[in-house]
């Protein structure tokens, strides 16, 4: 009876299945202004590419739940000691109360390359205008803090760590 009983449940959740909004694929391409500190240094500042991609479902009528990753690439020019800034984002939540304006938080991890790699963590926020049923234009600031690994022979753990302050302007797409 229990096999019965389970294959009438999916058969019964088939047509609200069917229904449910489905994922979407969205992609940005922006510039990020990225402030950059080791420790007790200056604020290094810096103008960068922000390549965002990232997968959502709608939540309802008004919300969307979904993860990305987006990359900061290196600007040639800079220097020796800046790289790739990548962020995972893990949590990426958006409210749309309106029609026209969006909110996003969003959470996850993050990876700076250099000599010897940092990881850390991110958090987020934007608010984004819609261009049209599947673009919109953000404002978007992140927060990163990264620390060296502690497998480094180097680094014994008492090195300054790196932080991150990024505002980028992103234009986004959805599929």
């Amino acid at each position: 009876m229990r096999p019965l009983g389970g294959f009438l449940g999916l058969i019964l959740a088939l047509p609200a299945a069917a229904q449910a909004p489905a994922w979407q694929v969205e992609v940005g391409l922006g510039v990020a202004r990225l402030e950059r500190q080791n420790g007790d240094a200056a604020w290094d500042v810096s103008y960068r590419p922000d390549l965002e991609l990232g997968l959502a479902r709608a939540l309802g009528t008004h919300g969307r739940f979904g993860c990305g990753v987006a990359v900061l690439p290196r600007v040639l020019g800079s220097s020796r000691r800046s790289g790739n800034l990548l962020l995972l984002r893990v949590a990426d939540f958006t409210w749309t109360p309106g029609r026209v304006w969006s909110f996003r938080l969003r959470g996850g991890f993050a990876r700076y390359s250099r000599e010897h790699p940092s990881f850390g963590f991110t958090a987020g926020c934007a608010l984004e205008r819609a261009l049209g049923p599947d673009s919109g234009l953000s404002l978007a600031c992140d927060w990163v803090k990264a620390d060296q690994s502690t497998s480094v022979p180097a680094d014994p753990g008492k090195d300054p760590k790196d932080s991150f302050h990024a505002v980028a302007l992103v234009w986004r797409r959805r599929f």
